[in-house]
């Protein structure tokens, strides 16, 4: 698990994203504040997904990104299917 955060946090630090994050600061964040960094990563991504839910209630904001995530096919580096 360590090696997923570990990747998530290098790949948050890379163009287009930017977040100059760490380990530490991705959990110091809260439930809402890591649903609102899902979402800027998916409106970085598919623009369509993250203007949906601009103003919408948390709520609302969770389903319609889990549904993406279960649409959405992504493939994993190289070194994450060994």
């Amino acid at each position: 698990m360590a090696e997923i955060a570990k990747e998530i946090v290098h790949a948050l630090n890379e163009e287009p994203f930017n977040r100059q994050m760490s380990l530490v600061k991705l959990d110091d964040l809260k439930p809402l504040q890591l649903l609102q960094l899902l979402n800027d990563v998916f409106a970085t991504i598919a623009p369509d997904v993250g203007q949906m839910h601009g103003g919408a209630h948390p709520s609302h904001s969770h389903t319609h990104m889990r549904m993406h995530i279960l649409t959405h096919t992504h493939a994993q580096p190289h070194s994450a299917r060994a």
